[in-house]
C-alpha cells in the first residue's frame, strides 16, 4: 500500500551517493491540462530541479511518453537525460539522441496508422491523433462519453490491419511497436548508466500514469529500496511504494529535498 512520505525518507535521500532522480513529466511535474500542447513545467518546479542537478552526486532524468524534441518545450535541463516514446528514444547529457533499433523498424507502420485513424476519426468531435513519429497517441480527453468506444473500436482496428501494440493512459490510447520497450526498460537503463547500481546509490521515481507503472515494476525489482512515488489521488492499485497527491505536493517534496542535501 503507497504510503505518504516523511522525513526519515529524505534524511537516506540526503546521504546517497549518487542520487538518481527520475521523473515522468505530465500529471508529474506538469499539471494534466485539455490540450497536451498547453502543458507546462511550473518555473519554480523548473528552478528546483536545476537546482538540485547542480549538486553533487545528482543526476536528473525525465521519462516520457512525448518524443524527446516535444519534451524539451517543457523541460530541457542542461546535463541531464531525457528518455521519450516510452523508451524508445534516448537523449544523453550531451545531447546526443539515439533511437532504438527495433522499434525504428516500424517508423513506417506508425506513420501509416496516423494517416488511417485521422480518416477514421475524422468525424468524431475533439478526437486528436499525434503523431510521435515513433509512436501514435490519441487523445480524446474532449471527446463526448458515447463516442469513446467508436475512438476505442478505431484504435483497435488499426492496431491489429498494422501489428502494432496498444496500450491506455489518462483519456489517451496508443499505438506503439510491438517490442519488448517501455518506462521499465528505461529505467533500469539509466540505472545502469547513471550509477545506480552503486553501493550508496539512490534511485527516485516519479510518475502518475498506468504507464509508469512499468517503471515502479522494475524499480522494485531491480532495487527494491527505490522510492518510488506515484503522483495524484489513488483509485486503483499501484506497485508504487509512496504517493503525493498533485504536482504541486511533488513540487514541495523537491524543495524539501534540496534543503536536506545542502
Amino acid at each position: 500500500m503507497a504510503r505518504p512520505l516523511d522525513d526519515g525518507d529524505l534524511a537516506a535521500l540526503a546521504r546517497a551517493q549518487p542520487l538518481l532522480l527520475l521523473f515522468d513529466i505530465d500529471g508529474t511535474l506538469a499539471p494534466i491540462v485539455a490540450h497536451p500542447d498547453d502543458a507546462r513545467v511550473p518555473a519554480d518546479t523548473a528552478v528546483t530541479l536545476e537546482t538540485l542537478a547542480r549538486m553533487p552526486g545528482v543526476r536528473v532524468a525525465f521519462v516520457t511518453g512525448r518524443a524527446v524534441a516535444d519534451a524539451r518545450r517543457l523541460i530541457d535541463l542542461p546535463g541531464a537525460w531525457l528518455v521519450g516514446n516510452h523508451g524508445a528514444e534516448t537523449r544523453d547529457a550531451d545531447g546526443d539522441v539515439v533511437v532504438h533499433v527495433e522499434v525504428a523498424a516500424y517508423a513506417a507502420a506508425l506513420r501509416a496508422a496516423v494517416d488511417r485513424l485521422r480518416v477514421a476519426l475524422a468525424d468524431v468531435p475533439d478526437a486528436a491523433v499525434e503523431d510521435k513519429a515513433l509512436s501514435v497517441t490519441v487523445h480524446y480527453r474532449r471527446v463526448a462519453r458515447e463516442r469513446v468506444p467508436e475512438v476505442a473500436a478505431a484504435v483497435d482496428r488499426v492496431a491489429d490491419e498494422l501489428g502494432l501494440a496498444r496500450r491506455s493512459g489518462k483519456e489517451v490510447l496508443e499505438l506503439r511497436a510491438p517490442v519488448a520497450v517501455d518506462k521499465g526498460t528505461a529505467v533500469r537503463a539509466l540505472i545502469e548508466r547513471l550509477g545506480g547500481r552503486e553501493p550508496d546509490a539512490a534511485v527516485v521515481f516519479a510518475g502518475d500514469d498506468v504507464t509508469d507503472e512499468d517503471a515502479f515494476v522494475a524499480l522494485n525489482a531491480l532495487r527494491p529500496d527505490a522510492m518510488t512515488i506515484r503522483v495524484g489521488a489513488l483509485s486503483e492499485p499501484t506497485a508504487a511504494r509512496y504517493v503525493v497527491n498533485d504536482p504541486a505536493a511533488l513540487a514541495a517534496l523537491l524543495e524539501r529535498l534540496w534543503a536536506a542535501r545542502r
